[in-house]
């Protein structure tokens, strides 16, 4: 009897065994399935802003743009930390479904760009994971389909999930970011750990920032280039030829310019080889008649020392032939 009852212990010992290895393969799988499914779905979501940014201009930016409300599971951009190796889409809503397959945006906030404060959430176990090496200065880059916004790491702090407070409207571009604290809690966080960051630039889908943002948060124009001179654009106008006399002051710069890296040799041969692209380059070049031996100062040495020549003994040479 006793034979019996260890023998029927064993094999229930054995039945739980076996179950339990059954569910953590389950689990296992389910994990796996639930990853691939993220990455899959990061990657798709990179390419599709990819082709969105190739299609807007990249001079179509506008700081202080307002935007309509989007809807729920649009694609709004990509956040980066690069020190902390934080990447990730960013989708509206921060219901459940969004915040599994993105960093949702906190509806009723400003969108990233706008004046406001902007909220983002993520789970502190899948894309903010790396929050929890944060620090003052590090820097934020959220790219949307029309800009590269790159923020400034101002402070984190910690707060109880209904001090909704950090999420005020602020003055200023901001950026907030909102995951569960502490990182290695096991079940449902009891706190909040919050990012709050300073817009520093604006940029254009090429790179060129558009904009620099003071320390201050001070509202100030936006940064323009130096409008093109007459000058070159007849020259971008003309083929790449300068017209005028500005042109043909920069193209002699140009000419005298030599790479102080080179030999000496190799440096002779380029003088020789842009003197002669000068020369070709000036003598298509319409110019008006000048009086004077030292009043030609387009023309290469050899051709002005001849000129001279040729009107000193010109009377020589008539006198002769009479």
């Amino acid at each position: 009897m006793i034979a019996a009852k260890s023998g029927a212990a064993s094999v229930n010992l054995r039945a739980i065994e076996r179950s339990l290895f059954a569910i953590a393969i389950a689990l296992l799988g389910w994990y796996c399935v639930q990853r691939l499914t993220t990455v899959y779905d990061q990657t798709a979501s990179n390419r599709e802003l990819e082709e969105i940014r190739m299609s807007v201009p990249g001079t179509s930016i506008s700081p202080v743009s307002i935007r309509n409300e989007p809807a729920r599971g649009a694609l709004l951009g990509r956040v980066e930390l690069p020190r902390v190796g934080v990447s990730a889409i960013v989708r509206e809503g921060d219901d459940t479904g969004t915040l599994r397959r993105a960093v949702g945006h906190i509806p009723r906030t400003a969108l990233p760009g706008e004046p406001g404060n902007a909220g983002l959430a993520g789970h502190r176990d899948t894309f903010f994971r790396g929050l929890r090496d944060v620090r003052n200065g590090d820097r934020i880059v959220v790219t949307t389909p029309d800009a590269v916004l790159r923020y400034e790491v101002l402070s984190t702090r910690i707060v109880e999930p209904t001090d909704v407070s950090v999420l005020e409207p602020t003055a200023a571009s901001t950026l907030t970011l909102v995951t569960c604290y502490p990182f290695n809690y096991i079940g449902s966080a009891p706190k909040r750990f919050i990012v709050q960051a300073k817009m520093a630039a604006i940029g254009d889908n090429n790179g060129r920032d558009t904009r620099g943002i003071q320390a201050d948060h001070s509202s100030e124009p936006a940064i323009a280039a130096p409008p093109p001179t007459a000058s070159g654009v007849m020259a971008r106008r003309e083929g790449g030829l300068g017209v005028g006399a500005s042109d043909r002051a920069g193209h002699r710069q140009r000419d005298r310019r030599v790479d102080t890296r080179v030999s000496a040799p190799q440096g002779r041969r380029l003088e020789q080889r842009e003197l002669l692209v000068s020369s070709s380059r000036e003598a298509r070049l319409p110019r008006k008649p000048r009086v004077g031996v030292g009043a030609d100062h387009d023309g290469p040495p050899r051709g002005r020392l001849k000129s001279a020549l040729r009107k000193i003994f010109r009377p020589f040479t008539n006198r002769g032939s009479g």
